[in-house]
């Protein structure tokens, strides 16, 4: 089993990740995620699974499952979830439109992580992390989910563009590559069934501490 958590798949993640790893920053200290946008869903007006929280909708389910998804790749386990979930008033489905979350790591790294799927605004989807020598930053504010610029003191790197193809599907592809080699091979790959769980476990903690 492999689960579509496909940010860390992009080339400026994984530098990200490389950096990181490589004492980039010195010890981490802190990581923000931040994911502002206006989806399909609600631009229309229309009732889909996504705006359903009983059929795994809502910002934080929907969205926030793939920055938890990352966040703990970056940092490692959350063992902690203060958080508040929101919608308008008078907003006609149970899914949650905003949710900000206030996160603790194994490591004793903090974090803070706020989507919102429901506002009219130019998109933008960043990640900064924080160390003791210097910072990382993941910032995209464009309608390409996949379009990252990642900004660290060495220098710039921007996400190579495809065309002629849905964006998300060379991310996709390599995912469903690993699958297919750990059925030919046995050699495991990520995201698996238990990075899934793992995120899980946080959404229900959030869901728990944050009910709307």
């Amino acid at each position: 089993n492999v689960v579509d958590f496909l940010f860390p798949e992009l080339a400026t993640f994984a530098k990200a990740k490389e950096l990181l790893d490589q004492g980039g920053i010195g010890t981490p200290l802190h990581i923000s995620a931040e994911w502002i946008f206006w989806s399909h869903d609600h631009m229309n007006k229309v009732t889909t699974w996504r705006t359903d929280s009983h059929a795994g909708g809502g910002a934080l389910a929907h969205f926030g499952s793939h920055m938890i998804y990352y966040m703990q790749w970056f940092f490692g386990p959350i063992v902690s979830v203060t958080a508040r979930m929101t919608k308008p008033f008078g907003y006609e489905h149970s899914g949650d439109t905003l949710a900000s979350l206030m996160l603790g790591f194994e490591n004793g790294t903090s974090g803070t992580l706020t989507v919102s799927s429901g506002t009219p605004t130019t998109p933008r989807h960043n990640i900064q992390m924080l160390g003791t020598t210097g910072s990382l930053m993941l910032s995209n504010t464009s309608g390409s989910p996949i379009s990252f610029v990642l900004q660290h003191k060495d220098g710039v790197m921007s996400e190579p563009q495809q065309s002629g193809v849905d964006c998300r599907v060379p991310a996709t592809s390599r995912i469903v590559k690993r699958f297919i080699d750990w059925i030919l091979t046995g050699e495991p790959t990520r995201p698996s069934f238990r990075d899934g769980l793992d995120v899980q476990r946080v959404l229900e903690s959030a869901i728990t501490a944050g009910v709307i």
